[in-house]
């Protein structure tokens, strides 16, 4: 599907990035487990096995439209603008007969966030005329922005693992 906005064919652009991570960069995570969301919703997931119909399953990352884009200055005619995509982990932290562990995991968990850091952080990123109408689009740079690494409350609550981080891609418009 190709998008007419740079933000939304940026989303899916990079959902296919991070699918193409798994099972290689990232373990764990199954490719219909990487959603690209208009916000943090992960009703929609679920540790039961086998998965019901309609579900996904733990663990997953969600791609959210977060915050808002930033006008980054610019020259003469053109304009800098920052999109933002919020990356969501969440994971059922619990083992096989349903009792947390708190120790376990940790390293999968930060290992995840450390791979995305690694394949975005200060890299320009193309978006091809697959996902975009108009053509390829290229972001000079995208910064990082490091959200917390566990939710406590969403944790003691259910013990479900939730952290994110904000990547946010700095796209040059020629102006009008």
């Amino acid at each position: 599907m190709t998008y007419n906005s740079p933000h939304a064919a940026l989303a899916h652009s990079v959902q296919a990035t991070i699918v193409g991570l798994l099972g290689t960069r990232i373990t764990g995570i199954v490719s219909d487990s990487v959603r690209v969301r208009k916000v943090p919703y992960a009703g929609d997931f679920t540790g039961q096995a086998p998965t019901p119909a309609g579900l996904h399953a733990y663990p997953g990352i969600l791609i959210i439209y977060a915050d808002k884009e930033a006008d980054l200055g610019g020259l003469n005619n053109r304009d800098d603008i920052g999109y933002p995509l919020t990356i969501v982990f969440a994971a059922k932290d619990v083992n096989s007969g349903g009792v947390s562990e708190p120790e376990a995991n940790d390293d999968l968990y930060l290992g995840w966030r450390q791979t995305i850091s690694d394949v975005f952080r200060h890299q320009p990123y193309v978006v091809t005329g697959t996902y975009y109408t108009s053509g390829t689009i290229t972001f000079d740079t995208c910064f990082v922005e490091y959200g917390p690494i566990v939710d406590w409350s969403r944790w003691q609550k259910d013990q479900v693992f939730v952290g994110a981080m904000t990547l946010r891609f700095t796209l040059r418009r020629t102006r009008g």
